[in-house]
């Protein structure tokens, strides 16, 4: 359960760009699935891990995480906490080591939720966007990410650069609006890293009854 909070956690900091946050969170879990020697959790983790380098840029880096993450995995058929971004980096993955072409190899999306499946679809989208097979107009899944409210699919998206942007029709949102939305970012940051600092906390050794800790943690002494 730890490591399904933590890896919530840094969902969370993804979607807020928070990536300081993000990396302090998974070195903890790369931490914890070490220690547990779970190796779904450690899949989790470097898919996460994956997620984190494509935000910044580093998409070198980021395959070569899900390339690790995949030879952990062995083919072996399971249910991942983040079912939306193991798929939708599979199919990053493969376009990009196929250079974009038309052609990226069908795989089956395994998604069970809403949001996740929406979430690949917006990316299967965005590859036939820019392959120059779909007009923007047809983009129905990430339509329908902004029908239902998933900003923070569409934020990660668009944080990217994996995005069909929409023509847009809609009202522009109003100063106030956008204030009240900064406040709230602003707000969940915080929130974010808090819940961070709780989760290292949890992970320190504490002393016992009756016992010290030299400052340099080396010793117990009673």
């Amino acid at each position: 359960r730890l490591g399904e909070v933590a890896l919530n956690v840094a969902g969370l900091a993804l979607s807020l760009a928070d990536f300081v946050c993000a990396e302090t969170i998974l070195q903890f879990l790369m931490q914890l699935a070490g220690e547990s020697g779970q190796w779904r959790l450690r899949v989790d983790a470097l898919y996460a891990r994956a997620d984190l380098a494509v935000g910044k840029g580093d998409l070198p880096s980021a395959w070569a995480l899900v390339e690790e993450a995949e030879s952990v995995r062995r083919s072996r058929l399971y249910r991942l906490t983040d079912m939306g971004r193991f798929e939708r980096l599979r199919r990053h993955y493969t376009w990009y080591v196929g250079e974009g072409c038309a052609t990226v190899p069908q795989v089956g999306n395994r998604c069970i939720l809403l949001s996740d499946r929406l979430e690949v679809e917006a990316l299967e989208e965005w590859m036939a966007w820019r392959s120059g097979r779909l007009d923007s107009e047809r983009a129905e899944a990430t339509h329908m990410l902004r029908v239902l409210g998933l900003w923070g699919v569409l934020d990660w998206l668009r944080q990217v650069g994996t995005l069909v942007e929409l023509p847009s029709t809609e009202q522009q949102p109003s100063a106030a609006s956008r204030h009240r939305d900064l406040e709230v970012r602003a707000s969940a940051v915080a929130r974010c890293r808090s819940l961070a600092e709780l989760l290292h906390s949890d992970r320190t050794p504490q002393p016992t009854q009756g016992q010290t800790v030299s400052p340099n943690n080396a010793s117990v002494q009673q």
